[in-house]
């Protein structure tokens, strides 16, 4: 009889275990559950509190673009499209007329009222 007794508080003990294991599989699941909401709550403020060329290096780094420029031009993009597009046009109408510009600049400067009437390039919209 005393074995059996032994015995049954083994299993006893064993089963016990098992339940103890399964209470803190529990517990180290919601632990980890909670710790990630924390995480991914927290970073936003964290990344916020950082010097900004940190944190813009995350946002591109977020984002998966090569860098941060193609990175904030995405975002731009996404975010207002039509500005996106009026941006994108300005830019390629001053990058065609950059010599124009910068003359017409110098000549500007020079003068009293530092304005002058210039003439640029402006090509026709291709659709």
């Amino acid at each position: 009889i005393a074995e059996v007794q032994r015995e049954r508080q083994e299993l006893a003990h064993i089963i016990g275990q098992s339940r103890h294991q399964d209470r803190q599989s529990w517990w180290l699941l919601g632990v980890g559950l909670v710790c990630f909401v924390v995480g991914l709550g927290a970073s936003p403020v964290l990344t916020s509190l950082l010097p900004s060329s940190v944190g813009t290096r995350v946002a591109s780094f977020i984002v998966g673009e090569k860098n941060r420029w193609h990175s904030g031009a995405m975002m731009m993009e996404i975010d207002n499209p039509e500005g996106w597009q009026r941006v994108s046009e300005d830019s390629q109408l001053v990058e065609t007329n950059r010599d124009r510009i910068t003359a017409c600049q110098k000549a500007a400067s020079s003068l009293e009222k530092g304005q002058k009437n210039c003439l640029i390039t402006v090509q026709a919209r291709q659709e």
